[in-house]
Order: structure tokens, then sequence, then C-alpha cells
């Protein structure tokens, strides 16, 4: 008996230490996971890698559009053209009753329509071009009332009912954007528009009510000279041959990223930081200071707005299309453009109280560390969130001003500023 339990004993022994004890499986389960983060984490920076090469293939593609329409038209497209109702201004706008149906249609578009819009044909998307260039009666619902139609052209880009508006075109798309939300016809890609804020969303063709008719004005065209640098001119011809600083030098397009409902600072524009006035030079917020909407950062949060109970923070677009990237039909600023004053990544400020009116708007994306812009010579450049930028807290340069900020004068936001503009010897 005391044999047998012996050898009992003795092969239990030996069984404890050639098996697995409780650090033993501690131990593997901790390399186990430590092997399956490294791998989560390699397989997220190749997802990553992947989305980056598309976005970079995608901003390509708009560039050869460009190619394409320059060489058919002898211009670049134009950021800000379209149609326009003389007799009223409401008119532009377009009706389609409660509901996106039933509406009486009509409609312009008041020369709103982004450089996207032009190219379209060049991106195989002719079929969208067609809907929008031709007078129709659907919407997104259904149709409009009996012998109703939008106007050709499309009405103005904020009617959600018109379907080209709310379109979700994949070229336009960069797949690191999240896709949840409720808003559709996105972009994450904008015209240049130089390094200056003056007259940026206005221009010097005006229309002249007592002769029904469309004017130069000479004071328009002189602001206009002064600040539109970049290499769109909102509702201006532009063509390659205007870009005198280097095709390889000169940025035409750039990514951003769209909002998603929080106040993102990249996303979500800040309202109220300069209106302009009538006097030359236009003093104030952005236009003296382009980093004027700091204050209201969330210091613990520095790339979101702070909290909208305290008394420091920013007016928000009441709108969530309103926000940026949210229309790419759009050419206001914040809806598809951006210019070479903050660094990528950085706040967007709006001058007036609507998004209409001149705005630092900087190129974003959720690639880490910066975003993509294209050259006019067809190249790619990825741009870090360091790259110099000059003086943030100085001036823009504007009509009326003198010394460094003087009209013509190089820019004042370094190799960064030098990027956005066309023609400033530097």
């Amino acid at each position: 008996m005391r044999t047998r339990r012996s050898n009992f004993l003795k092969c239990f022994t030996q069984q404890r230490r050639c098996g697995s004890n409780p650090v033993d499986v501690v131990a593997i389960l901790v390399f186990l996971g430590i092997g399956l983060a490294f791998l989560l984490v390699d397989l997220q920076r190749r997802r990553e890698a992947t989305r980056v090469d598309s976005c970079r293939n995608n901003i390509r593609n708009i560039g050869i559009a460009i190619s394409h329409y320059h060489d058919v038209h002898q211009q670049l497209p134009i950021h800000g053209t379209g149609t326009h109702d003389e007799a009223s201004a409401t008119a532009d706008e377009g009706d389609a009753g409660p509901g996106g149906t039933g509406g009486t249609g009509g409609g312009n578009n008041g020369k709103f329509l982004s450089f996207l819009v032009g190219i379209l044909p060049h991106l195989e998307q002719q079929a969208i071009w067609d809907t929008i260039r031709t007078p129709s009666s659907k919407t997104v619902r259904g149709d409009l009332a009996p012998g109703a139609v939008w106007n050709a052209m499309g009405p103005a880009t904020s009617q959600r009912a018109y379907p080209p508006w709310v379109t979700d075109i994949a070229a336009f798309r960069c797949p690191s954007d999240p896709r949840n939300g409720p808003i559709t016809g996105r972009t994450n890609y904008a015209a240049c528009l130089g390094d200056a804020l003056d007259f940026q969303m206005d221009s010097a063709i005006r229309f002249h009510e007592p002769s029904n008719s469309w004017k130069l004005d000479p004071l328009a065209r002189r602001r206009v000279d002064a600040a539109a640098r970049g290499a769109f001119v909102f509702r201006e011809d532009m063509t390659l041959s205007d870009i005198t600083d280097g095709l390889s030098n000169t940025m035409l397009v750039s990514e951003l990223v769209t909002s998603q409902g929080a106040r993102d600072t990249r996303t979500s524009p800040a309202l109220g930081y300069g209106e302009q006035t009538p006097a030359i030079p236009v003093r104030g917020g952005i236009f003296d200071t382009p980093r004027c909407s700091d204050q209201s950062i969330n210091p613990m949060r520095p790339r979101f707005w702070i909290g909208p109970n305290d008394r420091s923070a920013p007016k928000l677009p009441m709108r969530p299309d309103e926000y940026r990237g949210m229309r790419w039909s759009d050419a206001r600023a914040v809806c598809t453009g951006f210019n070479s004053i903050l660094p990528p990544n950085s706040s967007v400020q709006v001058a007036g109280m609507d998004i209409s009116g001149p705005a630092v708007v900087p190129p974003s994306s959720n690639h880490p560390g910066g975003a993509h812009v294209l050259l006019a010579d067809g190249s790619t450049k990825f741009i870090f969130d360091s790259i110099d930028c000059g003086n943030l807290w100085g001036g823009t340069i504007r009509l009326g001003m003198q010394g460094d900020l003087a009209p013509g004068s190089p820019s004042a936001f370094g190799a960064w500023g030098a990027l956005g503009t066309r023609a400033a010897n530097d």
C-alpha cells in the first residue's frame, strides 16, 4: 500500500513540475496580449497607410481634372460661378415645399458654385453634371408640383431638397474622414484662396441696380487685386499663366476634415471675429490678428472650443450644413476654401456673423501631423502642422496697409504663406 501511494505522489509531483501553474498561465496571457496589441497597432497603421494613399490619389485625380478643364477651357474652373436672379435675392434659394416635395422649384445659386462643380465631367461624374446643367423636377423625396422645375445649374447650395447638392461623391471624400452623421454632400478638398482675407468672398464685378446690369467697381477692383493672392479668386477667371511664383511652389487644393457635430475648432466656424467696415484698410479681428479666437479654445482640450455656457464661448452656426466641408457645391470659404495663414489643423474663424464673409480656413485632416496639398504642377505634398508660418499675431495684406503688409509684399506667413500665393515673388 505504502509503495503504491509513494508512486502516486511521485507521479503527481512530476506532472505538476512538467505542467502549467497559474503563474505560467498569466505569463502566457500577458505575452499573447502584448503580441495582439502589436498586431492591432500594425493593422491600424497599415489601414491608415492605405487611407493616406487613397486620399493622395483623390487629390491627384482632382488635379488631373483641373488640368483637363484648363486644357478645354483655357482657364481654371471658376470658384464662385453660376446663376443669379437680379430681381430678388430670396429667389436664389428656390422652393421645394414642406418635406422637400410639392414645391414650385425655380431658384438660382447666387453665383456661389464651387470649383468642384465645374470639374465633375472630368471626374467621370457626367450623370450628375447633366442633372445640374439642365432643368429638373426631382427632389430628394419625390417630384416638384406638376410643371415645376429647378432652374438649370440648380438652386442655392443650401437647398437640401435638390438631389445633386446632397449627393456624396467618392472622389471628393477622404477615407480617413468619418462617414457617420446626417449631412450628405460633403467634401474633404478645398481651393487655395491665398494668404489674405479682405474681399475674400466678394467680387470686383458688382450688380448696379440703376442700370440693372453688372459693372466693374474701381475700389472693389483695387481691394481684390491687393488681397486675392491665391490660385483661385472668387468669381474670377484664372489661368495657370497667372501663377508666376512657379507651379511647383503654388498650391491649388488642400484637404479638410468635415464636422461630426462636436465643437472641433477645425470644423466648427467661430463667428463674429472682425466684421468688415467701409474703412480702408479694414481693421480689427482676424484682419489684424489671425489668432484672435485663441481665447475661446478650451485649454484642457486644445482642439475644441470651450463649452457653450462659458462667457468666452464663440458663436457657432445654427445650421449643421454650415460647418466645414458640408457642401461640396458651395464656394464659400468655410465650405470649400482654404488659406495659407494658420498652419494645418488650426481653428476656423469667420469675420461676420454668417459663413458668407471672409474667414481664416486652414487645411486639416485626420492623418497624423498635417494635411495633403496639391501643387499647380500636379504633384502632392504632405504639409506638417509645424511648418514655418511667420508672424501669426501680425496682420494680413490688404489695400491701405503699409510696410511689410502693403499690397504686393511677400507673404507675412513664412514658407506656408508663400505656398499659398501665386504672384508675390516669394
